[in-house]
């Protein structure tokens, strides 16, 4: 799997707050007859799997690279500054926030309108929210603004990641929540960038796929082996541990 280049969230991010941005490509100047260049729209598509095979719910059949036997019941998330990048060094970017849920495909297809006419080789996204952005019921309009809610007592804003389900136990299967956020005043985003097969954007429409490797998430640089207590939102060292891990987790090719 070709790796993302993580950038830690202390680092300051690319795009400006709350607009679309826009870089337009030049026409052609030498060729006054040339039809004008038009914008295009750009899907991202959401895909998971677990060691490149198509994410499977409610099963214990994936090990991690602890050891621990685990399944998936639930995977719910937010990006946030998700923007094409042009060869010629443009941007075009949307805010966000987008919410993704791995058991409805409706929310895994998010479509970037009037993308400038140009040739594009990478897609990035800040995986949650920013803190300008990671405001208690900051998005009440959104259908999953309290599902994501990350509770005040921890700092509020959004949960930006809950990835749930059960681990194999000789004890009886326990539950285990994967959740990733702000740990009090520390928050834990951070920024992708995925190289992509360059997109031609000349009002036509054109496809991204994304697919996070669920996998990773446990390792590289840290195996990560689910603690007894599934309840990480207070646990700062773990929460890093996440953090640091997302660097392998997604990849992203252009839909031919």
């Amino acid at each position: 799997m070709r790796p993302g280049r993580i950038q830690a969230a202390s680092v300051a991010l690319p795009l400006v707050a709350g607009m679309t941005l826009l870089q337009a490509g030049c026409g052609d100047d030498d060729n006054p007859n040339a039809p004008a260049a038009s914008p295009g729209r750009v899907s991202v598509e959401l895909r998971h799997v677990v060691n490149g095979a198509a994410l499977v719910f409610d099963d214990i059949r994936y090990t991690n690279a602890a050891g621990d036997e685990y399944s998936v019941v639930r995977l719910e998330y937010l990006l946030t500054n998700l923007a094409l990048h042009a060869a010629d060094g443009s941007i075009h970017g949307i805010r966000g926030p987008f919410y993704n849920d791995a058991r409805t495909a409706a929310s895994l297809q998010h479509v970037l309108e009037q993308v400038p006419s140009a040739s594009y080789d990478a897609l990035s996204f800040t995986f949650g929210l920013d803190e300008t952005m990671n405001i208690s019921d900051a998005f009440l309009a959104q259908p999953w603004n309290s599902r994501m809610a990350w509770p005040s007592t921890l700092g509020g804003g959004y949960h930006y990641m809950i990835l749930d389900g059960f681990v194999r136990d000789p004890a009886g299967d326990r539950t285990y929540n994967t959740h990733l956020g702000r740990t009090q005043q520390e928050p834990h985003f951070f920024h992708v960038v995925l190289p992509i097969d360059t997109i031609a954007v000349d009002g036509n429409d054109s496809s991204v796929r994304v697919t996070m490797e669920i996998s990773e998430w446990y390792t590289g640089p840290h195996d990560y082996s689910f603690p007894q207590n599934p309840f990480i939102m207070d646990m700062p060292t773990l929460q890093q541990a996440l953090m640091q891990n997302g660097g392998s987790v997604f990849s992203a090719s252009s839909v031919r």
